[in-house]
């Protein structure tokens, strides 16, 4: 922890020095010059910000095959995003030596951090739940082997790691949900399983299975020793009080887990602060940040981690030894501290809600959300929120919320409803309070009940069920939230 933690400007410039060595000699690499004596700025004047469909020419030859395009050799596998922002899959080369020392040294160093701070529970002991996504097939790369992030980490994993499993690697990469969540039941109700990983959505719905099929009144009468969740994708917090209430008790360490398709960035810092992540800056990935105020107008000018600032919204650049060179991410962070960097997840550069001039991002709905529900006595399940615009001589309209609760409210609880999430995103927005003033630029927000299911059903016609497929949150364009209200 000392080394990676203490001598982040070290193990940074060591680390974009050796993936520039490396790959000097790949198509990329000869086709900008890189070379192993570049520093930091004679890599930014020779490479651009990457957006995926700028750097798709180059994953797409080696989806066909080729050898030496991003990374030395063939790179066989690709973690398929879940393509929040957009329609199109994207895939993300996933050179097995970015496994390891990304996502398992990464996945490491957070298990002996949670083990040292966080709980003295032997987990590690015990067999685990892990949520994972599926393979894909596509006939225009018949070579490649295309899957969620999670089953090509499953299906990689040592041999003694496997041991650990709760579950057949069958029964973890079948790609029907229905089947695969009960298989994944009847695999583990008889286990002493102590630990759990996965998107809280997705984990609810093995809880609900495990208690349909057992006939139990908790979770917890079904695994006593469950001890630990490592979640991650989505923000915990608006589904933390019907978790612990399925689970049946709140003797649980929870553990907050940035994971992506393209790379293992960080991990919880602080056991009670679980939207404080530390940066995992020794682990394969380059950083810079891009000031989000800089970024909306299209200036792309990156900075690395000796110029950034706190309480300051930035997107997220990476560099990395699977192959990404200055490539965005499409996440937005804030980093909380420099000794050591500390951030939190503040929404993705494509998702926010700025119709009016309001500014709205994630952070914003989610913490809306959560008052809401400590207010009133209702769940959100999933949802997504979007912009209207009314057609009249003065130009006006607000936000739309298409919310799934775990019980359907009533019509004075739909009312309060609006009412705290507006009222919360007044307070801790002043952009949207200023629009909100007297209705005139903005009215007040309108909600649309889901029925049960609507998301998932949604996400099934996507073919983007399990694993960290998520629905899109937040977007200026109605057309996700239209496309799901087919399915109410």
């Amino acid at each position: 922890f000392v080394r990676s933690f203490d001598y982040v400007f070290e193990n940074q410039t060591k680390i974009l020095s050796s993936i520039l060595t490396e790959n000097k000699n790949t198509l990329f690499g000869k086709n900008h010059n890189l070379k192993e004596d570049d520093t930091y700025t004679s890599y930014k004047e020779k490479v651009s910000v990457q957006t995926y469909e700028q750097f798709f020419p180059y994953i797409e030859k080696e989806l066909l095959g080729n050898k030496n395009i991003l990374t030395k050799g063939i790179t066989k596998l690709f973690a398929k995003s879940s393509g929040t922002t957009n329609a199109r899959s994207k895939f993300i080369p996933l050179p097995k030596k970015s496994i390891l020392k990304n996502h398992y040294l990464g996945s490491a160093e957070m298990v002996a951090w949670v083990v040292t701070h966080f709980t003295n529970k032997p987990f590690y002991l015990g067999k685990n739940i892990s949520i994972t996504g599926s393979f894909s097939k596509f006939s225009e790369y018949p070579n490649a082997k295309i899957g969620d992030i999670s089953a090509h980490i499953t299906s990689e994993l040592p041999i003694w790691a496997r041991l650990s499993r709760g579950t057949k690697l069958k029964t973890s990469l079948m790609d029907t949900w229905d089947k695969k969540r009960l298989q994944i039941i009847k695999d583990s109700y008889s286990k002493k399983v102590t630990a759990l990983f996965g998107t809280p959505t997705w984990m609810i719905h093995i809880f609900d299975t495990a208690l349909d099929f057992t006939k139990k009144k908790s979770v917890h009468e079904i695994w006593p020793h469950m001890s630990i969740f490592f979640h991650g994708a989505v923000n915990f917090k608006p589904y933390k009080e019907i978790f612990e209430r399925k689970l049946g008790t709140k003797d649980i360490t929870y553990v907050n887990v940035y994971n992506a398709s393209e790379g293992f960035f960080g991990f919880q810092y602080q056991k009670d602060i679980p939207e404080i992540f530390i940066l995992a800056t020794n682990h394969g990935v380059f950083y810079e940040f891009i000031d989000m105020f800089n970024y909306r107008k299209g200036i792309f000018n990156a900075v690395d981690l000796s110029q950034v600032s706190v309480g300051k919204e930035y997107a997220m650049i990476i560099t990395t030894v699977g192959g990404l060179y200055r490539y965005s991410i499409g996440d937005t962070i804030m980093f909380t501290s420099l000794k050591p960097f500390l951030f939190k997840l503040t929404g993705r550069t494509k998702q926010f809600l700025n119709s009016f001039g309001e500014e709205i991002v994630v952070d914003h709905i989610e913490d809306a959300i959560v008052f809401a529900q400590k207010e009133i006595d209702v769940h959100v399940v999933s949802y997504t929120v979007s912009s209207f615009i009314d057609q009249g001589p003065i130009s006006s309209g607000g936000h739309e919320w298409l919310i799934e609760f775990e019980d359907s409210p009533n019509q004075l609880q739909k009312e309060k409803f609006l009412e705290c999430v507006d009222m919360r995103l007044r307070i801790i927005n002043s952009d949207y309070d200023a629009k909100r003033y007297n209705d005139v630029v903005m009215k007040k927000p309108v909600l649309v009940v889901a029925s049960k299911d609507t998301f998932v059903r949604w996400l099934t016609k996507k073919n983007k069920l399990g694993g960290q497929h998520k629905v899109p949150l937040l977007s200026d364009n109605r057309e996700v939230l239209e496309d799901i209200k087919k399915y109410i």
